[in-house]
């Protein structure tokens, strides 16, 4: 943890200059995405200041919010739709009146699966777009949001300002740090979850439970 004087101009360009040696004593990042982390100027700061600590992405490990509801939803799909064939297998069910409750009950299951899965990508897809377009002088800054005047009603720095003479020291620019930024892009997201947008050992996690109980049958 660090504390940056707010007070100080001086002192905040020093200190954000430390900040990309305080981040280089972590190991990797864990970015919890969701549609307005990018959006937030301190976040694509810290973000690039990990990035110029570690030469790279490599280290950078991106998850999408949705991820646990969209691997928990993947888990209870698979689990009810398993129980239902079982049941049907099982107790050799041949009513329709049953097989029709037991049909619809998956369906239902199965609907709010797909409903979930469709959130999951398209958050996906919105990230991808957002890294494209990134442009640190359209992120959010509180200051700016203030017009620069504290609740007491004291004039504040721009930290906008400060944090782009910091970007500017380490990158050479603000464009060329955007440019470093963007490679984390839908590409990049990719490479880090799998061609199926899943790491596969959270899928396998996932369907596990439900390999044990074909296995059990």
């Amino acid at each position: 943890c660090c504390c940056i004087d707010q007070r100080s101009a001086h002192k905040k360009v020093m200190a954000l200059k430390s900040m990309a040696g305080i981040l280089k004593g972590s190991q990797r990042l864990l970015v919890i995405w969701d549609p307005t982390y990018v959006q937030r100027f301190w976040c694509v700061f810290e973000l690039a200041a990990f990035l110029k600590s570690h030469n790279g992405p490599e280290e950078v490990r991106i998850r999408p919010v949705l991820l646990g509801p969209f691997a928990l939803v993947i888990t209870c799909s698979f689990l009810v739709l398993t129980l239902g064939v079982s049941i049907l297998t099982a107790y050799d069910i041949r009513g329709l009146d049953t097989t029709i409750c037991i049909g619809l009950a998956i369906l239902l299951v199965m609907y709010c699966a797909a409903s979930e899965c469709r959130s999951y990508f398209r958050s996906l897809e919105i990230f991808g777009q957002q890294m494209t377009n990134l442009q640190l002088d359209k992120t959010e800054c509180w200051c700016c949001s203030v017009n620069h005047i504290s609740p007491s009603g004291a004039e504040i720095p721009c930290d906008r300002k400060v944090v782009s003479e910091c970007l500017r020291a380490w990158f050479g620019s603000v464009e060329e740090c955007e440019v470093t930024l963007k490679a984390l892009g839908a590409d990049g997201l990719t490479d880090q979850l799998g061609r199926l947008l899943i790491p596969f050992q959270l899928l396998l996690s996932c369907t596990s439970p439900t390999l044990w109980l074909c296995v059990d049958m």
